[in-house]
């Protein structure tokens, strides 16, 4: 290969990194990094979720809860690229039994995700039977 093409060749996957349009040139290789900081059950059934996440350019998280099997709430995150961001939210779940369950996921612990897979973050049965889940996913714009 000549030198001039080989220089060219160079430049054009320096561009390329540079706007972030290769994963694995921007470090990210297409996978989301959550850190949750708060995940706990009151006992008055508030649940409480905070977490801080990185996530690969064109990709964001999505919050997803469920009622007895039907969606009931879906929020989706910013488009964070690779820069840190952070997100939450209560939910109150009615009627728990005593002693209630945890959480699925552990604060201080870093999860990764791939795109479209879920990972549960909470999953708990009320004393009259309804259930309550709510997962976390990494999408594409």
């Amino acid at each position: 290969m000549k030198t001039e093409t080989k220089i060219v060749l160079s430049f054009v996957v320096l561009l390329i990194c540079g706007a972030g349009l290769c994963p694995s040139c921007a470090g990210d290789n297409g996978v989301a990094k959550v850190e949750f900081s708060e995940a706990r059950l009151e006992t008055n059934g508030s649940l409480k979720i905070a977490y801080r996440y990185k996530t690969p350019s064109g990709t964001f998280l999505l919050e997803t809860d469920f009622e007895n099997g039907a969606q009931t709430a879906e929020s989706r995150g910013s488009s964070a690229g690779v820069r840190d961001s952070s997100s939450g939210y209560t939910v109150t779940i009615p009627n728990l039994p005593s002693p209630p369950h945890s959480p699925l996921v552990t604060t201080g612990k870093t999860y990764y995700l791939n795109p479209h897979e879920k990972l549960p973050m909470h999953d708990f049965t009320n004393n009259s039977g309804r259930t309550y889940h709510g997962d976390l996913s990494l999408e594409r714009q």
